[in-house]
């Protein structure tokens, strides 16, 4: 390994790390501002009123990719206000929505466009037809790749909308559930519930961060380039 891949390894636990020391916050707060009734109360609006709190939501998803907010935090709301079961599968829907959105206007207006936004599109955007799925697949599961960037990227590459439409849909699905379950798992903060959500969510966090690594390593024959600093 040279000096340059041996300086970027540590990088790939910072991340994970911060992610874990987000929740745990996230759970001492929760604990000491009693904001578990508060959101139960909230959520329990919501869900009395799941109508319009589905409307704002799909909203929110489809013009989110035009202000670059993490789409992970709609991910947490959905599962806080809805539940886990209808939070995701509105999650999927309002991701959906969104990356089309991200796609077709990145296809639209161009890489130059794309790169203005992420300066370190690098050769994510030289990606072939034939590995766009594996290729938006791959860095979907990835939970620290910005999902503006993957749809930034995707539309300025060659490859087909189907392509990408797969790979979106089912590389954001395991973490759709996941972080809607972390979601949901916000109103029982003082259960073992939430910490489960959180190792599982760090775990596969560091498990796809490798995962991934590998795949770059393979197809473009030297170490992966580290993922943008954008959020996800």
């Amino acid at each position: 390994m040279s000096a340059s891949s041996a300086s970027r390894a540590p990088r790939l636990w910072v991340r994970p790390a911060i992610l874990l020391a987000i929740l745990v916050l996230m759970a001492l707060l929760a604990r000491a501002g009693h904001a578990p009734a508060r959101l139960e109360a909230l959520a329990g609006w919501a869900r009395d009123s799941v109508a319009w709190t589905a409307a704002v939501l799909l909203a929110a998803y489809a013009v989110r990719p035009l202000t670059l907010i993490p789409v992970t935090l709609l991910w947490i709301l959905s599962g806080t206000l809805l539940g886990w079961g209808a939070g995701a599968a509105l999650s999927v829907v309002g991701t959906s929505l969104g990356a089309a959105l991200g796609f077709t206007v990145s296809r639209r207006l161009g890489r130059e466009f794309v790169e203005r936004r992420f300066p370190r599109l690098g050769r994510l955007g030289r990606v072939q037809p034939s590995q766009g799925l594996r290729t938006v697949l791959a860095l979907q599961l990835t939970p620290v790749m910005p999902h503006d960037l993957i749809n930034g990227f995707s539309g300025v590459s060659r490859m087909p909308y189907r392509s990408f439409f797969l790979g979106s849909l089912l590389g954001s699905l395991p973490l759709v559930v996941l972080y809607t379950y972390v979601g949901s798992a916000v109103l029982v903060v003082d259960s073992p519930r939430f910490w489960i959500a959180a190792g599982i969510l760090s775990a596969f966090t560091v498990i796809m961060l490798a995962w991934n690594r590998q795949l770059a390593r393979k197809r473009l024959g030297e170490p992966a380039t580290e993922p943008c600093e954008e959020g996800r």
